[in-house]
């Protein structure tokens, strides 16, 4: 009995520190900036609607008020294919949850997107052939 006692403080004090989040998390699906469109797509996002090119962002769930950071995928056209390029993307959720950021670097050029819920209202074709 005296063996079980300290394992059962040790599971009592992991148990009180583990802290659940007070951010909410924000229920939208579909999230969008003109022709771009940020929607689930297997276990995480998908950002299309640019001109040959998309980002996969490995993000389950989105919470008001928090920023992070994530290690993503930006596939863009080449003329022969689509050709997949690790990137870092900056995932920001306002305060209220209306709206979310997300900035990346694709080759030099740093890009910021900032979307709303609902989706795209506009359509952009562009032609990768």
């Amino acid at each position: 009995m005296k063996q079980i006692r300290p394992i059962i403080l040790i599971v009592i004090a992991l148990a009180g520190s583990c802290k659940k989040s007070d951010n909410p998390i924000v229920p939208v699906e579909v999230w969008s900036d003109g022709c771009l469109s940020l929607a689930r797509e297997g276990g995480g996002y998908r950002l299309g609607g640019m001109c040959c090119a998309y980002l996969q962002i490995p993000i389950k769930e989105f919470r008001a008020g928090t920023t992070r950071i994530v290690g993503s995928t930006y596939s863009s056209f080449t003329g022969a294919g689509y050709a997949d390029q690790s990137v870092s993307a900056t995932v920001k959720v306002s305060e209220s949850g209306d709206k979310v950021s997300i900035t990346y670097t694709a080759g030099i050029q740093p890009t910021i997107h900032e979307l709303t819920p609902g989706p795209a209202k506009l359509s952009c074709p562009c032609y990768c052939d």
